[in-house]
């Protein structure tokens, strides 16, 4: 980009839209990691999910960042322009309240039970059940968008613009 290299990264599914660099780590935006749309992942595995997490689950993942209390609600404070969680609101029955990230989130329940930070929820009698979509951060390459790509006869420098729009691949060395 710009004629110098950038960190790429790359992530099973986005779920329709890869993320900004910026929202996922507050690193700098530059036009390759600012997210764009997808459209080809939207029949891969792991595009649509769903978990169920029982309050015993959520106050054993959650224990050490809300002071070994129990879970009572949780609720979405906030979401990116992709509808990502940007912050959670986790009440306890000790009447505290924590906001965590939904990375923060989404790493103390499990990345393999909370598979991204896109997702919505419904209270359950045992806990809550969430309805999401990819899988991963969605920073930069959705391996399942490019290999429907790819398996469709795209070349790998237009599955490269895609994902990274705004870059391009030189020969730097011989």
């Amino acid at each position: 980009f710009e004629n110098k290299p950038f960190k790429t990264y790359f992530h099973s599914t986005c779920g329709g839209n890869t993320e900004s660099v910026f929202s996922w780590k507050g690193s700098p935006e530059i036009e390759p990691l600012s997210g764009t749309p997808c459209g080809t992942c939207s029949g891969a595995k792991w595009y649509r999910w769903n978990a169920n997490l029982s309050r015993k689950t959520l106050n054993k993942a959650l224990a050490s960042r809300v002071q070994n209390e129990s879970v009572r609600r949780i609720s979405i404070e906030s979401l990116n322009k992709n509808r990502r969680i940007k912050e959670i609101l986790v009440d306890t029955n000790a009447r505290q309240q924590y906001r965590l990230t939904g990375s923060e989130f989404r790493t103390l329940v499990g990345a393999n039970r909370v598979r991204s930070t896109r997702w919505v929820f419904t209270p359950t009698p045992d806990g809550w059940s969430l309805l999401g979509k990819g899988w991963g951060h969605g920073v930069g390459l959705c391996q399942e968008g490019a290999m429907k790509m790819a398996k469709q006869g795209s070349p790998y420098r237009s599955i490269l613009r895609k994902y990274y729009p705004g870059s391009a691949v030189v020969v730097k060395y011989r």
